[in-house]
């Protein structure tokens, strides 16, 4: 499909919507897409703070480091 061929499919009305929604439809998708890693990162986070001294030497983590991570806001 050409140019033109493009521009003549988008000037009905019922393709212009559907484009609009397909638009919307893609910046909900990335939305959710970045609010679960936000999510699962703030979990992994947390669960640095529960961990034993034995499980943070197994990970080469002390627990300093472990704090510092753990308390870094969700959006870092």
């Amino acid at each position: 499909m050409g140019t033109n061929d493009t521009i003549k499919a988008l000037s009905s009305p019922a393709a212009r919507h559907g484009a609009i929604l397909r638009t919307i439809w893609q910046g909900v998708e990335a939305l959710v897409s970045r609010v679960s890693a936000i999510m699962i990162k703030r979990r992994s986070r947390l669960h640095l703070l529960d961990l034993t001294e034995e499980q943070l030497r197994d990970i080469g983590v002390n627990r300093r480091e472990a704090r510092l991570e753990g308390h870094r806001p969700f959006w870092d």
